[in-house]
């Protein structure tokens, strides 16, 4: 698996993420959100008010990988793949405790999985592979859905929200492709889409202004 984005977060502290280089991936650009940019401290990524969030303008990718190690954050951390624009994307996100998987689609957004995650999270990780839409936390699969909706590549993005929040160690990569979610079939699982509507990027930018 070959490597497209990576990302110590290791600059000048106060550094703003739009003019922070990665090691790989080209440069963080803003995508949608509101609040104060992000910025450099102690060589890690830090969110200092309303979620906002950035995509890597070099990396597209349809069967990809994105992970960050989350440090602190008693409120979100968000990764995307798939990210078309602001109304068409993939994420994996942590609230407080609730762990979830969503898709927007033509600015609509739907729960695929969600589960409550009472447990410290270290790392967190989206997986697009085909039709498999995984969220991996502290290296465990927590959740693994079917769903083919958006299937062409597109960028890979982080976002977060509140002063909370602080990442380390972003990273983005190919990722084998796979046409099954892991041990779910397509109806039944408390893990399967619900078909609710579940905009998490409205909940995590509290006011829903994105």
């Amino acid at each position: 698996m070959a490597i497209l984005a990576q990302d110590s977060f290791t600059d000048a502290n106060g550094t703003l993420i739009t003019v922070h280089t990665p090691e790989i991936g080209g440069t963080w650009t803003y995508f949608k959100g509101t609040g104060a940019q992000p910025s450099i401290s102690s060589n890690r990524l830090s969110f200092v008010s309303s979620g906002r969030s950035y995509y890597l303008s070099a990396v597209t990718a349809r069967d990809v990988y994105v992970q960050v190690d989350r440090i602190s954050g008693i409120q979100s951390t968000v990764l995307y793949a798939r990210v078309q624009d602001t109304n068409n994307f993939y994420t994996v996100g942590i609230l407080n405790t609730q762990l979830a998987l969503t898709r927007k689609l033509a600015g609509t957004e739907i729960e695929l999985a969600l589960k409550v995650y009472s447990s410290t999270v270290t790392s967190l990780k989206l997986i697009t592979s085909g039709d498999s839409i995984t969220a991996v936390v502290n290296g465990n699969v927590e959740l693994s859905v079917r769903n083919a909706e958006l299937t062409l590549a597109g960028f890979v993005a982080l976002g977060g929200n509140t002063g909370s929040t602080v990442v380390d160690n972003f990273e983005a990569g190919d990722y084998p492709v796979v046409s099954y979610a892991m041990g779910f079939g397509s109806g039944g699982s408390s893990m399967s889409c619900r078909n609710a509507i579940y905009d998490f990027n409205r909940r995590i930018n509290n006011d829903g202004a994105w």
